[in-house]
């Protein structure tokens, strides 16, 4: 199924020239899923799921970025959804204007 989380956010010291220095970090609140079907999104929020009255968050922290090319970055992440971790593997974009910096990238979550 897919769905957008509307509630989020993210702390960014990146560097393209430092990689082994940067670092993103952000969480997410599971209870602003949508999917386009309210009675869905509503039984996600429960215990089955993502049981939002007991894990309020979810946290994605980098471990390490690799350059795949001009503006194109892999990250491996430490994803953390209730009291389960796992690594996830991130592809994404750079554009840059001036100091302001725009990262372009998703995955999955299977």
């Amino acid at each position: 199924m897919d769905g957008t989380i509307s509630d989020w956010e993210v702390e960014v010291d990146f560097d393209s020239k430092k990689l082994a220095q940067s670092s993103i970090r952000g969480k997410a609140n599971p209870e602003s899923i949508q999917t386009g079907i309210k009675l869905r999104d509503k039984h996600l929020h429960g215990r089955e799921y993502f049981h939002v009255q007991k894990f309020p968050f979810i946290s994605l922290e980098s471990k390490s970025f690799q350059s795949k090319g001009k503006n194109t970055f892999v990250g491996i992440f430490e994803l953390q959804i209730r009291d389960v971790k796992r690594e996830v593997e991130i592809p994404f974009t750079l554009s840059q204007t001036g100091k302001q910096q725009k990262f372009k990238g998703e995955f999955v979550i299977d």
